[in-house]
């Protein structure tokens, strides 16, 4: 009898055992993209140095989010309550980082403060300056085979993942752009960002260079008589 009831003591606590095992620890809230430390975080200054973009993309397919501060004082590194934020944070199961090696896609951020020329390069729609405002970011981006293609669906994983490995094919994709040299940056600048008072005073920069170059052919070609005479004078 005693050896029966050990038994069925025992019982109970293995059978205790396995129910502890079996019992699902609640996951903690994911981070938002730009905060993770696993994702590439990419600015204006090295955009083309790490995706490659117009060279050869050696290092990968890139899938970016575009993303702008929301709430608070709209800094760039200020951390918002994001577990309530629906603007980003990405629903459903984020892969593991293996899913993204295993398919050669590079998970990465750009803050739109810190890629105003990348935006302007990839023609992406203007962020607005009111953190809030409803200007299409955060904005995901899918850098393949020397094309990318924007993405217009919802925003959970699973069919982000959808879109990366397949969805995308369904997508007009564009061809990559080359980096902008430093004129077009700023011609961009001033056409994006126009202005009448800003007109006014490119217009008389202009003029001045223009003034200036204008003297200094003048006097270019005045100065030519005399290094002409000065050449008789010597032959004489």
């Amino acid at each position: 009898m005693l050896l029966v009831l050990m038994g069925l003591g025992f019982q109970g606590l293995f059978v205790g055992a396995e129910e502890e095992d079996t019992i699902v620890q609640p996951k903690l809230p994911v981070k938002p993209l730009q905060y993770q430390s696993s994702v590439v975080k990419l600015v204006d200054r090295n955009f083309e140095h790490q995706t490659q973009a117009s060279t050869g993309m050696t290092t990968g397919s890139w899938l970016i989010w575009f993303y702008k501060s929301r709430g608070g004082t709209g800094k760039i590194n200020e951390i918002t309550d994001t577990t309530k934020d629906p603007h980003v944070l990405v629903e459903g199961d984020q892969p593991e980082s293996s899913f993204w090696t295993e398919h050669n896609i590079v998970l990465s951020s750009a803050h739109v403060q810190l890629s105003t020329d990348t935006i302007r390069r990839f023609q992406l729609p203007k962020p607005s300056q009111e953190n809030d405002s409803d200007d299409g970011y955060p904005l995901l981006v899918f850098l393949h085979k020397h094309k990318y293609y924007v993405y217009d669906g919802p925003l959970e994983w699973e069919s982000i993942v959808d879109f990366c490995l397949h969805g995308y094919q369904k997508v007009p994709g564009k061809s990559i752009p080359a980096p902008r040299n430093e004129f077009v940056k700023v011609l961009a600048i001033l056409l994006n960002d126009f202005h009448p008072s800003r007109l006014l005073i490119v217009v008389g920069v202009l003029v001045v260079l223009g003034g200036l170059l204008y003297a200094l052919s003048v006097l270019s070609i005045m100065g030519e008589p005399n290094n002409s005479v000065r050449k008789m004078k010597k032959r004489d």
